[in-house]
């Protein structure tokens, strides 16, 4: 529940300034309406899914999609830390996107104790930035 609650308040933010907003939900991604787009009419970026990939980018045409829309920085939130969260961040960084997986937006499973800790240090080594909801709302503007 915390991790929606945190989700909540940047995800409708972002959508009030016109940011693309995508929800991986059981690797099923929706792009959220954003400015110049049919609410309803989400795309779907999904390509036929036979196994039960981490990464939001793996058999599926997110990275297309962000770059037609010509997207710099992939925020990263959600579940778990340790598997979506963490393949997700290293796609994103590894394919060139600036990449922020925003901390206090995500929750380990933490099948090992230390696997989400372990799992921040692999997404920093890719690339990614760590920062919090509050530092990416007080830079954004009003």
């Amino acid at each position: 529940r915390q991790v929606v609650d945190r989700l909540h308040v940047p995800a409708s933010r972002g959508r009030d300034l016109g940011l693309l907003a995508l929800d991986q939900e059981h690797m099923a991604h929706r792009i959220a309406p954003e400015r110049g787009r049919d609410p309803g009419r989400p795309a779907d970026p999904r390509r036929e899914r036979e196994d039960e990939g981490y990464s939001g980018f793996e058999h599926s045409e997110l990275e297309q999609i962000l770059r037609e829309r010509e997207v710099e920085r992939v925020y990263v939130v959600g579940l778990a830390t340790d598997y979506c969260v963490r393949a997700s961040a290293i796609d994103s960084a590894r394919l060139g996107f600036e990449t922020v997986v925003v901390e206090d937006a995500i929750r380990a499973a933490n099948v090992n104790p230390d696997d989400g800790a372990h799992a921040i240090e692999d997404m920093k080594q890719a690339g990614a930035e760590v920062t919090t909801s509050e530092e990416i709302l007080a830079g954004a503007p009003r």
